[in-house]
């Protein structure tokens, strides 16, 4: 509970990323990784109803079960994304996602980031590499070049949490250290598996840093900050979560919605990130305004999703149109 030291902070935003060890304690993920199988039984043994598969590969560990769909039925392995993820993303809204988004020991680290109240920013993911898979890769990019241009000098707190220890031959994550202090540098579409791109002549002329990390460990990133992850070889699905998190000052839509873009910045009518809703994780002066449960958690996802359809994203070209 003791959230990050001096030292700790300053690395944060002088080079735009931090590894803390033992934010979690292993037995933490105990819950959201039994929802995971959960639902991923339900879409296996569905599958086999209709006669798509003929093995849903229930006696396989949390580790090794996708990896064995995808050896013997790879063309079914994007519909197991796709339900982790939702159409919207973010659709795993149950109380084990959202506990783990308010966990006590995380919280206190982003407090030292954003200050006491807290916004759960609307995109948190599930993210499932399975080995061999290099449609899970993940291009160079930045949050923010997923976000609204009126957010780019805002904070919004990447949390990258693996579920088991991750190493390069897994695909962990790289960094580029201290790239964030510049403007958000241009993306393109078209990228690996649909994802954003940097085109390499926009890429900072800095090395990367691997992350290498243990289970309980957390990487702090800011928006701007580029990453990106490759191939998994280990043999074992690369299981890790995105949460983010901004302060109340940074735009949101938690006081409801607009379609139109804000004149101002003090027209916070549209968030950072359009399709799916913010939630209030902690207010110190109303805390009955917290999001502490499931169905109201899922009836607030399903209130937003796809309320935003006229808003205008950055417009990115695609990525052989920028190399005109």
């Amino acid at each position: 509970m003791s959230g990050l030291s001096r030292e700790e902070k300053e690395q944060f935003i002088d080079k735009g990323y931090l590894i803390k060890e033992e934010v979690f304690k292993e037995t933490d993920f105990e819950a959201v990784k039994t929802s995971i199988d959960q639902l991923i039984d339900g879409m296996a043994s569905g599958l086999k109803e209709k006669g798509l598969i003929e093995k849903t590969f229930s006696e396989e560990s949390f580790e090794q079960r996708l990896n064995k769909i995808y050896e013997h039925y790879p063309e079914q392995i994007k519909e197991f994304f796709a339900a982790l993820q939702g159409a919207g993303g973010g659709a795993f809204a149950d109380q084990s996602m959202l506990d783990t988004l308010r966990h006590e020991g995380l919280l206190s680290c982003i407090e030292d980031l954003v200050g006491p109240d807290i916004i759960g920013s609307s995109v948190f993911r599930i993210r499932p590499k399975v080995s061999g898979f290099t449609g899970g890769e993940v291009c160079w990019h930045q949050d923010s070049g997923y976000l609204l241009p009126h957010c780019d000098d805002e904070l919004i707190v990447t949390c990258w949490i693996p579920l088991l220890d991750v190493d390069d031959n897994m695909g962990c994550l790289y960094v580029i250290p201290e790239s964030h202090k510049g403007p958000v540098l241009d993306h393109c579409t078209g990228g690996n598996a649909h994802f954003l791109v940097i085109p390499d002549d926009q890429l900072p002329d800095t090395k990367p840093v691997c992350c290498e990390m243990k289970v309980g460990s957390v990487l702090f990133m800011t928006n701007k900050t580029p990453h990106a992850s490759f191939e998994n070889n280990s043999g074992k699905v690369r299981w890790s979560l995105d949460l983010r998190y901004q302060s109340f000052e940074t735009p949101n839509n938690i006081v409801g919605f607009s379609d139109k873009m804000p004149e101002s910045k003090t027209e916070i009518n549209i968030p950072c990130y359009t399709p799916e809703a913010d939630f209030i994780i902690r207010d110190s002066k109303n805390p009955k305004n917290e999001i502490t449960d499931e169905v109201e958690f899922r009836k607030l996802r399903e209130k937003y999703q796809n309320v935003y359809k006229t808003v205008k994203g950055r417009n990115w070209k695609p990525y052989l149109d920028y190399k005109k």
